[in-house]
């Protein structure tokens, strides 16, 4: 994908994620209910979809790619599956399972003739927290963030395993025991989120 093919995806779904918040937190503030709505000692599960997610990008900096060749990376969306204990109204506890991959297409930096291609898979297991600021009987929201392991497997055979985190700085879930699930400003499992969960 081009680079301004990309920027133009990446703005698009900020613009979207943003209106999603703005639309949950006036509904939320329209609730007859103004009281908090307390889910302590509730779980929930959720399967979530992230693009672009930038956690391909860290191989550039540790210097694991070779830089003979220049690399141009395809990607697909990010997949999670998470779970959370409200172990208070404002706090939640859990643990999330993600999974990502990208094609790199190497190209030799002196000529610019193709080389070969290269794909990689990713398998992260993260323990998260979750803090929501606000709590309603339909709309919540919250700042989350997680740390972990990840295991790399490249299609010629090399593997590394390294510290993965994440860090979202809005999220908001739509909906009572079914909901919705959007996130904005995620790193490193995508820029934008969304995804489907259910409250028990």
């Amino acid at each position: 994908m081009k680079t301004t093919h990309r920027h133009i995806i990446i703005t698009a779904l900020a613009a979207v994620a943003a209106l999603l918040t703005a639309t949950a937190a006036a509904l939320g503030a329209q609730e007859s209910d103004i009281k908090a709505y307390n889910w302590k000692g509730t779980h929930e599960l959720s399967l979530k979809v992230g693009f672009p997610p930038y956690y391909m990008t860290a191989f550039d900096f540790y210097g694991f790619l070779d830089s003979e060749f220049k690399h141009t990376r395809l990607d697909i969306p990010s997949f999670a599956l998470e779970y959370g204990w409200n172990v208070e109204k404002w706090l939640s506890v859990g643990c999330g399972l993600y999974y990502g991959w990208a094609r790199y297409r190497n190209t030799d930096s002196a000529t610019g003739e193709f080389a070969f291609d290269e794909d990689r898979s990713t398998v992260s297991l993260l323990l998260n927290a979750r803090v929501y600021w606000l709590n309603r009987r339909m709309v919540r929201m919250y700042t989350s963030a997680g740390v972990g392991a990840a295991l790399d497997c490249w299609s010629e055979g090399k593997t590394y395993t390294q510290f993965d985190f994440d860090i979202r700085l809005i999220g908001l879930t739509v909906g009572e025991r079914l909901f919705g699930n959007f996130e904005l400003g995620v790193w490193p499992h995508g820029l934008v989120t969304a995804g489907i969960g259910y409250r028990f």
